[in-house]
């Protein structure tokens, strides 16, 4: 987990997270598309996480009504 969370930018918020034996699954917001690929990029970089792929992202709206980018994504880990 420590892993997951030192991956995160600053302007990306993850809204869930379920980690089990064989795979990683994410989602949450950020402020705009380019930080979800920058915080991919960042996953996929890692050493105990391999094959993160992007299930879907669309815009959205966080609690305030603030213009956000939505995302879930998916890895696989590393044994």
């Amino acid at each position: 987990r420590r892993v997951l969370f030192r991956s995160i930018p600053t302007e990306v918020w993850l809204t869930s997270y379920k980690i089990n034996q064989s795979e990683v699954e994410m989602a949450g917001n950020a402020l705009d598309f380019n930080l979800i690929s920058d915080f991919m990029k960042k996953l996929g970089e890692s050493e105990l996480i391999a094959d993160v792929t992007l299930q879907n992202t669309s815009q959205g709206k966080d609690d305030r009504g603030a213009s956000v980018a939505t995302f879930a994504v998916k890895a696989k880990r590393k044994n």
